[in-house]
């Protein structure tokens, strides 16, 4: 998540998450800032049944932050049981972790369009310097469509779909994903449950 307005509501799937396997949930999110934010659940009459609070995994300002948050002796490191694995991780990591919003960002087909490849054996068939533009440090992110199309089945699944895609945008923090599937229809079959 990226800061919105005031005004934006966005909805959301809560997990519940066992407290002995939190460090495990910090793990896995290493890299992002896990802030606690106030949630509300709706009845069907609109009134509120449950309020509480969550963890969300929201974007760091830039990489510096994210590196001062979990390192060993970080803010939030501190809530692994394994730093080993965040530090590689971290070490490891495809830089910048988080690039600065791009004003100027072309919508591009992406490598993987109209195929339902992975993008595992795409990329293995590729030469370093061949690599799809949002694969090099420094450069335009673009949705993994294997990923994106994971994510677009939960969320219909959930009756959130269009949701997510007027509300999720690309690394310019500007396009939509509903924007960049009209702009790359080749993408489609990565946004449909039947896949």
């Amino acid at each position: 998540m990226v800061p919105a307005g005031e005004e934006f509501v966005s909805h959301v799937a809560l997990l519940d998450v066992p407290l002995g396997e939190l460090p495990g949930f910090y793990e896995r999110e290493a890299g992002y800032r896990i802030v606690r934010v106030p949630f509300s659940v709706k009845g069907q009459d609109g009134s509120i049944v449950e309020e509480g609070h969550a963890l969300m995994c929201a974007a760091c300002d830039d990489d510096a932050e994210a590196d001062r948050l979990w390192a060993p002796d970080g803010d939030l490191a501190q809530y692994c049981e394994d730093q080993g694995y965040v530090r590689d991780w971290m070490r490891r990591a495809l830089r910048p972790l988080w690039p600065s919003p791009q004003a100027d960002m072309p919508l591009c087909p992406c490598p993987c369009a109209g195929s339902a490849e992975s993008v595992e054996e795409r990329l293995e068939a590729i030469a370093e310097e061949e690599l799809p533009q949002g694969l090099m440090p420094g450069k335009a992110l673009y949705p993994a469509p294997g990923y994106l199309r994971d994510c677009a089945q939960a969320h219909e699944a959930a009756g959130m779909l269009q949701h997510f895609l007027d509300s999720t945008c690309l690394s310019d923090r500007r396009t939509a994903l509903s924007e960049y599937l009209a702009a790359n229809p080749g993408l489609d079959a990565f946004t449909r449950a039947s896949v």
